[in-house]
């Protein structure tokens, strides 16, 4: 069966699913389950396509419908009044008024702006200047809406076109959307006919592909440059799921191999520069090698400013006691605008990093202290007596000031914020990926000073790209610190974890029962 109505109240929206509830033309609510995360908002019209089943509550049994598919429609006839409602200063009353004097004919009034007066007039008879600022705003909030409205049927178009040429995924099918996205998205997808590749599993793709070629009249698709080009999108889709940015050639063959397709295709992805040949020779996906090219740009950036702010001569007196490596490290973070601080465990980076931070703080500086997970970040706060922000809500808050800023407002001071006076400390260098380095060198102005703190034997990455290993490798601007600390010399767990690094099996653990 299908039902059309319009969204009241949504009661659960979770990655599993949707349930909502919303009102049909003749009155009656309905409540829907669906089995996947929608984006629907109270106020939208959908139509649903399930089963007819039966809810009970406290209140009785109510008509339950397991969706099957939700698509967004036109807003029509009494349809609109949950709509209304929900706009600032309409509520129920202004909204009911509203359908009660123009009835149906409300959703085409609201589409034409000469109607303000009587519009106007109608939400609030008595107070002119108030009706009219209520009808400019409900007028423009219309219009907004009706925008939305025609890139969701769009969506819902594009969806069944992909329906009839085998596209049955709808999760993949959406991926495809996200990545056209717009009105004319099926006629950009027969001129790109592989552009699914970049989304979808290569065989899907792939017989999507096939098909919208042989409806442009190619005669022999299989052997199409498209297709060919398509194949090494997908190849790099995989390698770059499993974090790889680069390849050799004889690695995107075996890969193309698979598929039955042949080695020219690198050299026709070549062509149509969907693959990048970097100067070394190795083979590079466009995307990860332009964040690759904007990390590199902004170290060297940093590497080439003078640190604006001079250290005082001598470090804050403290109780702790200070290695020769960890002395050498934290006078080459003076010096530099962007330093590297490789070392395994018990070898004293937390230590180094809350000494050069007192140092940095007593010359008049700030610090901000970050790493990729809360378990990190709250780690680090404890080790060194500040707050420490996962990467995620750093660039959130940097974001949040920046929106602020730019409307003129005074963000707030909880907020955090990078000036040339700024110590970024990065803990756990080694498992921040591609896109959050990019994301946080970029906030950071010259002048400024960034400490990325490691180890290269720890997990890489969830995400793309080595950034943090790279930098150890290219040894410049790199300090080491090895020597264990007395503290954890005596540690069987640290000895174990070294030997484990270093490859090689730890010896036995002598165990004396009392």
């Amino acid at each position: 069966m299908i039902e059309r109505l319009a969204v009241t109240s949504i009661l659960s929206d979770s990655w599993g699913g949707t349930i909502f509830a919303g009102r049909n033309p003749s009155g009656q609510i309905v409540r829907i389950r669906t089995w996947e995360a929608t984006s629907i908002a109270i106020g939208d019209v959908v139509e649903i396509e399930g089963t007819q089943t039966t809810f009970s509550d406290q209140h009785g049994r109510h008509r339950q419908i397991d969706a099957t598919t939700l698509s967004r429609t036109r807003t029509s006839g009494r349809l609109i009044v949950p709509w209304l409602m929900t706009l600032n200063g309409i509520g129920r009353a202004r909204a009911q008024m509203l359908f009660d004097h123009f009835g149906d004919a409300v959703v085409e009034l609201l589409g034409k702006p000469s109607n303000l007066a009587e519009l106007a007039h109608v939400l609030s008879p008595t107070r002119p200047s108030i009706g009219r600022k209520l009808a400019e705003y409900v007028l423009a909030q219309f219009a907004a809406r009706s925008a939305a409205e025609d890139i969701g049927i769009s969506e819902i178009h594009f969806l069944r076109r992909l329906e009839q040429v085998g596209i049955a995924d709808r999760r993949a099918a959406r991926a495809l959307w996200r990545l056209i996205g717009s009105r004319a998205a099926y006629a950009r997808l027969l001129e790109r006919p592989y552009a699914a590749a970049a989304v979808i599993p290569w065989r899907e793709a792939d017989a999507l592909g096939l098909k919208l070629l042989r409806s442009r009249g190619v005669r022999e698709p299989a052997k199409d440059e498209e297709r060919y080009v398509g194949a090494v999108d997908a190849a790099w889709r995989l390698l770059l799921r499993d974090g790889h940015t680069a390849a050799d050639r004889n690695r995107l063959e075996l890969l193309l191999k698979r598929w039955g397709i042949p080695g020219i295709a690198v050299d026709a992805s070549l062509t149509r520069q969907r693959t990048v040949k970097s100067r070394v020779g190795q083979l590079r996906a466009p995307g990860a090698s332009f964040l690759e090219r904007s990390v590199a740009t902004a170290v060297v950036r940093l590497r080439r400013a003078a640190p604006y702010l001079d250290w005082i001569a001598h470090p804050p007196t403290g109780n702790v006691e200070l290695t020769t490596e960890q002395s050498r490290a934290i006078a080459s973070v003076r010096a530099r605008g962007f330093t590297v601080l490789q070392g395994g465990a018990g070898v004293g980076k937390t230590t180094a990093m809350r000494a050069l931070c007192d140092w940095h703080v007593a010359s008049g500086g700030t610090v901000i202290q970050t790493a990729i997970a809360g378990k990190a970040a709250l780690r680090l706060s404890r080790a060194t007596g500040r707050l420490a922000l996962t990467v995620a809500k750093l660039l959130s808050g940097l974001e949040k000031r920046r929106s602020v800023e730019a409307e003129g407002g005074i963000p707030s001071e909880q907020l955090p914020r990078m000036d040339m006076n700024t110590l970024l400390v990065v803990d756990e260098a080694s498992m921040v990926d591609l896109v959050s380095w990019r994301r946080l060198l970029e906030a950071v102005p010259s002048g400024a000073r960034v400490v990325a703190a490691g180890d290269v034997a720890q997990l890489p990455p969830v995400g793309l790209g080595r950034v943090f290993h790279d930098l150890v490798a290219d040894g410049a601007d790199t300090e080491t610190l090895s020597m264990v600390m007395r503290q954890a010399a005596g540690s069987p767990i640290v000895s174990a974890a070294g030997h484990i690094r270093d490859g090689s099996a730890p010896p036995p653990a002598r165990v004396w029962w009392m």
